[in-house]
């Protein structure tokens, strides 16, 4: 049975374990001209996660998280602070861009695929009418 707490303690509780959860959706090669929107450079996701390390974060996955988040059950404390990664699309900027910067710093991610397009390039309507 979980534990009760009364609401202020709660919430203090759901503070301390508060796990930040960074979604990305297009990583393309450093110096890239018009950089469209929702996307991050290389070197920009290696200082990104960088920080997060420096501040004391490892790399965890979404399963690591989320037992926790079972409604009605608290989080358990950790003793370690958690960071979630997570990419969309599965097509091939994670394999060139991302893998090498998530490989050198030994951290895992969550990759949501879309079917048909695992190593392909995205071809859907861009945002706004932006080029693809």
């Amino acid at each position: 049975m979980a534990k009760t707490f009364p609401p202020d303690l709660r919430a203090l509780r759901y503070i301390w374990n508060w796990t930040p959860i960074l979604m990305f959706h297009e990583v393309l090669p450093d110096y890239t001209p018009n950089l469209p929107p929702y996307a991050i450079t290389r070197s920009g996701l290696r200082n990104i996660l960088v920080d997060f390390i420096e501040r004391g974060y490892s790399g965890g996955s979404l399963d690591d998280v989320m037992p926790s988040a079972t409604m009605g059950v608290l989080p358990r404390p950790r003793a370690k602070k958690r960071m979630v990664l997570t990419f969309d699309d599965g097509t091939r900027d994670f394999v060139d861009n991302a893998l090498p910067v998530l490989q050198e710093l030994d951290i895992t991610a969550t990759l949501f695929i879309v079917a048909g397009k695992v190593g392909g390039r995205r071809d859907w309507d861009p945002l706004h009418g932006d080029p693809l």
